[in-house]
């Protein structure tokens, strides 16, 4: 099992403008193993979301291997660069992930308002 949280990413990298000017978002989303989030399980999530939100393309960056998923996004953290929007995190890692060690590189994405 596992939590999408969000963190701090590297900056927009000109992926286009935001949801205030009503421009193209590009959200790039960072999974591991087989989340079934996409049209290869059947569930066909991203492209139910992109439909009800045509300004938003999802990128999704998957890496099969778990553990090379979690020794590569402690070094993206470490740099602060080179992270997606939004990074999956396996439930066993959650601890070490939000400990004091790492807890300021991710966002309370519950305090930016509308999870009502």
């Amino acid at each position: 099992a596992a939590l999408l949280t969000g963190c701090g990413g590297d900056g927009d990298e000109g992926k286009g403008g935001g949801a205030a000017d009503g421009g193209q978002i590009t959200l790039r989303i960072g999974t591991f193993g087989s989340f079934g989030y996409d049209d290869a399980t059947g569930a066909k999530l991203y492209a139910e979301y992109t439909k009800a939100h045509p300004n938003i393309k999802i990128e999704e960056s998957n890496v099969a291997d778990a553990q090379k998923y979690w020794d590569t996004l402690k070094l993206r953290l470490s740099r602060a660069s080179g992270l997606a929007d939004i990074q999956a995190l396996e439930v066993g890692y959650i601890a070490e992930a939000t400990g004091p060690a790492m807890a300021d590189k991710w966002a309370d994405l519950g305090t930016l308002g509308g999870a009502d």
